[in-house]
């Protein structure tokens, strides 16, 4: 096997085992067409003192790499921060693969814009980029207009396990979960940041609570804004509305999207380049409304396999998702069949097969 060497600022660790779950994702695919992998990476750290410690010896140990080692390819995640190393990149003819994922490319605060230039630094260097979404291509291009897009691969971040997100009925212990069949659910999942729409959720909540008295809420995520999350719950009066989970595995997540009528994905990001979560949700069966100018906007047909919203406001996705609660079920099942159909492109036997073609031609 030919080795290669992964470089990247995200990546699971045992306290933290789904945070940059993708990234391990790939490296899976990456092994099974044939590659042996050693991952140089920063985890999620509590303090700000073990990030630092993290981050240096991060840099030091991937500079003596990729100037000592030998490798088929470097393989380079979010470049904005884990492309610096290549600053002392003294040997010629390395090969290398940078995978954009989001902020990378489309900054959301001044550090972004500053660490942007790193990112401009490995593109310029890059044998290929790898990127999200079709859409993400766009805003590529945008900013590298002379980059050659035949040294350019759309991959969807790891693509969407079958094996673990599928619509078959399950056997969910509802008394871990605290969810009980006889309502319907409208769901949320995604990190608790500024942003990615928590509070356009709460927002919809409350306007639809008292209209969907059939219907509870799900809200799954943790994050920085999670204590103003708590606070509105609490001052709007919804805890016996709303049901909130923080980080759960993949397969409680999925036994969670089985149970969805509507899944909501209201980011306002930009730098959304694929959302994933969302393909996931409508493996299981959910229907996914999100907004336009974003990466579920890549492959949400809307009102055939789900609902784009444009503009997104709290107005609107109520108005959305309360227009969704009302129509036939055999609707709803044309809509989930045609979203079902959707995500077997976004499969990971799917993405594995084009990602071994891809490493074979570079």
């Amino acid at each position: 096997m030919m080795n290669v060497l992964v470089l990247t600022n995200m990546y699971p660790s045992r306290e933290y085992p789904y945070y940059g779950i993708f990234v391990k994702n790939i490296n899976k695919i990456i092994n099974e067409c044939g590659y042996t992998i050693e991952t140089e990476c920063v985890v999620k750290a509590n303090s700000k003192f073990q990030k630092t410690l993290a981050y240096i010896r991060y840099f030091l140990v991937s500079i003596v790499k990729i100037n000592f080692k030998k490798y088929a390819f470097v393989y380079i995640h979010y470049p904005a921060f884990s492309a610096i190393p290549l600053l002392f990149l003294m040997r010629r003819n390395v090969k290398l693969i940078v995978n954009i994922h989001g902020n990378d490319l489309v900054p959301e605060t001044l550090k972004d814009v500053f660490f942007r230039k790193f990112t401009d630094l490995a593109v310029k260097k890059a044998n290929n980029v790898v990127l999200p979404s079709e859409y993400f291509k766009h805003i590529f291009m945008e900013r590298y207009p002379s980059f050659e897009k035949n040294k350019i691969f759309i991959s969807p971040s790891g693509g969407v396990d079958k094996k673990i997100f599928y619509p078959t009925p399950n056997s969910i212990d509802k008394n871990h979960l605290k969810l009980s069949r006889k309502y319907k659910y409208i769901g949320f999942a995604s990190r608790i940041e500024k942003g990615k729409g928590w509070d356009l959720y709460l927002d919809m909540v409350e306007h639809l609570v008292h209209k969907l008295p059939n219907y509870r809420f799900v809200l799954v995520g943790s994050g920085s804004e999670e204590a103003a999350l708590e606070a509105q719950l609490h001052s709007r009066k919804l805890e016996k509305y709303v049901i909130k989970f923080g980080y759960l595995d993949q397969c409680e997540l999925s036994e969670i999207f089985r149970l969805l009528d509507v899944f909501c994905f209201p980011s306002l990001r930009k730098s959304e380049s694929l959302g994933l979560v969302g393909l996931e949700a409508m493996a299981c069966g959910a229907i996914v409304v999100s907004s336009s100018g974003t990466g579920p906007e890549s492959y949400i047909t809307d009102g055939e396999t789900g609902f784009i919203i444009s503009p997104l406001t709290t107005e609107s996705l109520a108005k959305k998702v309360f227009e969704i609660s009302q129509i036939s079920e055999t609707e709803k099942t044309k809509i989930r069949s045609s979203a079902y159909k959707k995500v077997k492109c976004y499969s990971t036997e799917v993405v594995k097969k084009n990602f071994a073609s891809f490493l074979s031609q570079i």
